[in-house]
């Protein structure tokens, strides 16, 4: 079994992946996998160090935390991307780097609501990409 860490929005489109949370679940339940789909608070260090741990961030890895996209809106930038960590620390995104994938935008965003919108959309193809859906028992939320 997947657990997967995520916000709320995101429990419809994740659930057929794993068992979907919106925050820590205590006791942590037992599972092959930690999934953290764009989960913005840490991993504590006991489940991490006992369960593969990964992390599906919206942005290229240079640009890590929480709200990558203020600062990729003030930058104008143009080009933008997704990235897969491991996690083994308590440091937000700097993991090894399982995979990333960039895009073109084709202009200059403006807004972070407009470049946290594209990319998300492009993690979730990535996550679509990394995971095969047929290998996991589907659990629905929590």
């Amino acid at each position: 079994m997947r657990v997967i860490l995520t916000k709320k929005k995101y429990f419809k489109r994740l659930q057929d992946f794993g068992k979907v949370y919106d925050q820590l679940p205590l006791p942590f339940p037992k599972c092959d996998m930690v999934i953290s789909y764009c989960f913005t608070r840490r991993i504590p260090k006991e489940v991490y160090l006992q369960y593969e741990t990964i992390n599906f961030h919206p942005a290229p890895s240079n640009f890590p935390g929480g709200d990558p996209y203020s600062e990729g809106a003030k930058l104008g930038v143009k080009k933008w991307g997704t990235t897969i960590f491991e996690i083994k620390s308590d440091e937000y995104d700097n993991g090894k780097i399982i995979g990333e994938k960039s895009f073109d935008i084709g202009y200059r965003v403006k807004t972070r609501e407009e470049l946290g919108a594209l990319a998300h959309y492009y993690c979730y193809k990535m996550f679509l990409a990394y995971l095969e859906p047929q290998e996991f028992i589907v659990r629905g939320c929590g």
